[in-house]
C-alpha cells in the first residue's frame, strides 16, 4: 500500500500541482490536462484492446462452429474444443489475454492512482474551476448529467456494430449511468470532472478507429499478422 500511496498518489499529486502552477493556480485545468496526458500513455493497451474486439468479431462464426461441433460436456470432446480453439487462436494471431483482465489490470494502479491524487491533493478543494468549486458538488448539477451522459455515448459507441448484445450488456447501458449520476451528485467536482474528460477522450478514441481509414489500417494488420 505504501509503494501505491508512494509511486502512483503522491507522483500524481505533485504533476497536478506542477500543472496547476503552469496554469496560474488553474487546478481544473490541471486535472484537464493530465486525465489526457494519462490516456495518451494509456493509449497503445487500449488501441491493441479494440484491434482484439476486432478480431473476435472476424473470428465469431468460425468460433460458433467449433463451440457446436463439441458441444458435449465429455472430456474428451472438451480437450478438442479447446485444442480447436487453440488453433484457430494461432492462425488468427489472437491472443486471448488480450481479451480479458489483463489490459485492465496494468491500466488499474495508474488510473486509481490518479483518482486517489485528485480526492487527496488539499490544493484542489480551495480553487474554483468555470461555475463551480472543484473541492464540493456541483451546485447547478450540470457535472452530474454530463458524467452520466457520456458513460451512456460510451457504453453504447463499445457496442454499435454488434449484430446482437446480450439482455445483461444492454442492462449495464442504462445502469451503468444511473450508477454514476448518483455518484456525481454527491461527489466532489474534481472527480466529476475527471470522469467527464476520460469519457470524452475515450469516446473520441472509439469514434476516430471507428471510421473508414482507421478501422481499415486496423483489419489489414490483423490480416497481415494472420
Amino acid at each position: 500500500m505504501k509503494f501505491f500511496e508512494h509511486y502512483f498518489v503522491q507522483s500524481f499529486s505533485h504533476l497536478l500541482n506542477f500543472f496547476a502552477a503552469f496554469f496560474h493556480d488553474n487546478y481544473g485545468m490541471s486535472i484537464i490536462v493530465l486525465t489526457i496526458l494519462i490516456r495518451c500513455v494509456l493509449l497503445p493497451i487500449t488501441i491493441n484492446q479494440q484491434k482484439t474486439q476486432l478480431q473476435m468479431k472476424k473470428m465469431q462464426p468460425q468460433l460458433q462452429e467449433i463451440k457446436t461441433k463439441h458441444s458435449s460436456k465429455d472430456p474428451q470432446e472438451q480437450l478438442l474444443l479447446q485444442q480447436e480453439l487453440m488453433q484457430l487462436y494461432k492462425q488468427n494471431n489472437f491472443n486471448p489475454l488480450n481479451s480479458g483482465c489483463l489490459p485492465l489490470l496494468v491500466q488499474m494502479p495508474i488510473l486509481m492512482g490518479f483518482f486517489y491524487a485528485i480526492r487527496g491533493t488539499e490544493e484542489i478543494a480551495t480553487h474554483s474551476f468555470l461555475w463551480f468549486q472543484l473541492g464540493t458538488p456541483d451546485p447547478l448539477f450540470i457535472l452530474p448529467f454530463l458524467a452520466a451522459f457520456t458513460t451512456f455515448i460510451q457504453t453504447k459507441a463499445l457496442r454499435r456494430g454488434e449484430d446482437s448484445n446480450p439482455t445483461n450488456i444492454k442492462t449495464l447501458m442504462y445502469v451503468m449511468p444511473i450508477m454514476i449520476l448518483f455518484f456525481a451528485l454527491k461527489a466532489p467536482a474534481a472527480l466529476v470532472l475527471y470522469w467527464i474528460t476520460g469519457n470524452l477522450f475515450y469516446f473520441l478514441q472509439l469514434y476516430i478507429f471507428s471510421i473508414g481509414p482507421f478501422r481499415k489500417a486496423l483489419s489489414l494488420k490483423n490480416e497481415e499478422n494472420a
